[in-house]
């Protein structure tokens, strides 16, 4: 179980009869014209906010992968597939630029009368990888996410250089003596000749 549960949540847990559900926040940022294009879902169907965010609900619609753990810096993918989604949302999907963008799924708890408890617990957190469309009498919107990890088995594009450095952040001083620092001979423990 997760180490970081919710005191109100955990509670509702140990009762006999609970409702998890799933809730999945993409950030895909802003249109050209300042509107969000955010993408708010829960598995229930109801619409429930959290954090100022308005998660509308879609039954049981979509479908999440199971989210695999490891004890190395691995890259585990899952994927989300929405089924018979809004054609407001398919729209979104097609004209977005979704790549690298945040993705975050959280478990939520709901007492007996159907009220949200506490504060959802992040089960999986990284970026947009792939989102394919299918358009039909049931339109389908799946999406492939990566963890935070699959930037690890990137190439670093930057150099560790007082000119690096100030192409990406003109000013900052940290790196300026790095050239004098690479030949520099050290005396560790034992006095300078």
């Amino acid at each position: 179980m997760s180490r970081d549960l919710h005191a109100s949540t955990a509670t509702e847990l140990q009762t006999d009869a609970i409702a998890a559900f799933m809730m999945v926040k993409m950030e895909l940022g802003n249109d050209g014209d300042g509107n969000s294009q955010d993408i708010f879902l829960n598995s229930t169907s109801q619409t429930f906010t959290y954090s100022s965010d308005t998660y509308q609900g879609v039954g049981g619609l979509g479908t999440i992968s199971a989210v695999e753990e490891g004890t190395d810096f691995a890259n585990r993918p899952m994927s989300l597939e929405l089924s018979g989604v809004d054609v407001t949302l398919v729209s979104t999907a097609l004209n977005i630029n979704y790549q690298n963008k945040p993705v975050t799924i959280m478990l939520g708890v709901l007492d007996d009368e159907d009220a949200f408890i506490g504060t959802p617990t992040i089960i999986f957190k990284g970026k947009i990888d792939t989102m394919s469309v299918e358009i039909g009498d049931n339109s389908k919107i799946s999406v492939r996410c990566t963890s935070d990890l699959a930037d690890w088995e990137r190439p670093s594009d930057g150099r560790y250089t007082d000119e690096d450095q100030q192409a990406r952040f003109a000013g900052d001083l940290g790196l300026q003596f790095t050239n004098q620092a690479a030949e520099k001979e050290i005396f560790f423990g034992r006095p300078t000749p």
